[in-house]
């Protein structure tokens, strides 16, 4: 009998990863003559990841409401796409060929792997005084370290935090100072005044380094 767990790697892929991963599974099950009648209607997956993808943009900066309608429409597309695993799982019985042909791509081992960190978004970003902007980021996780990437007129500030310590690595253009509290909030101070500063996030652990954030813009006071 096959093994469904092994088809359920998906579950652990950054939101813009498992939206491209469910519109896979559509394209690949459309006329696909060995599942003719998945278990989840195609048109159903397909609107769910459609409108996954239009939670994911407006999160970006958008309001808390906006980032809690993405995360549940995540695991909405998370279980229509369990569902489907088991569907394509049942019927392939183990053909490699034909589990590939539905869209899933069983694990090596059929254990689940630690994969690296998700990808965060910066929800927003304003200049609070003058040399200093403050950025709210989510989510994020003890497990793991986050780099902030600020890069005024072209030049590139490297900064580690997590939630429990803060480690400048290294300021060499300007001497910038990071807190970061449990209201997910980054603060940048030491920044020169009247500049347009970009910023990305992202994070890192053992397994690797995660997708980055969207870069966000802001002019220092």
């Amino acid at each position: 009998m096959s093994n469904s767990k092994s088809l359920k790697t998906f579950k652990r892929l950054p939101n813009a990863k498992l939206c491209n991963f469910g519109h896979q599974v559509v394209t690949k099950l459309t006329g696909n003559a060995a599942f003719p009648s998945p278990d989840v209607p195609i048109s159903t997956l397909s609107t769910a990841c459609d409108k996954f993808d239009k939670l994911i943009q407006n999160a970006i900066k958008g309001s808390k409401a906006d980032f809690d309608a993405m995360k549940a429409q995540r695991l909405k597309v998370i279980a229509l796409l369990d569902e489907e695993a088991d569907c394509v799982s049942r019927i392939a019985q183990g053909d490699i060929t034909l589990i590939e042909s539905g869209g899933f791509m069983p694990s090596k081992t059929g254990k689940s792997k630690r994969s690296e960190p998700n990808q965060v978004v910066i929800k927003s970003v304003k200049s609070v005084a003058q040399g200093v902007i403050e950025l709210e980021v989510f989510p994020l996780k003890n497990c793991c370290t986050y780099i902030a990437l600020a890069a005024p007129q072209g030049n590139l500030n490297h900064l580690v935090f997590n939630r429990k310590t803060v480690t400048v690595k290294p300021a060499t253009i300007d001497d910038m100072v990071v807190a970061f509290d449990t209201n997910h909030k980054l603060i940048l101070t030491g920044l020169k005044s009247i500049t347009k500063y970009e910023v990305i996030i992202f994070g890192i652990n053992p397994n690797g380094k995660g997708s980055e954030s969207i870069l966000v813009s802001v002019v220092v006071q």
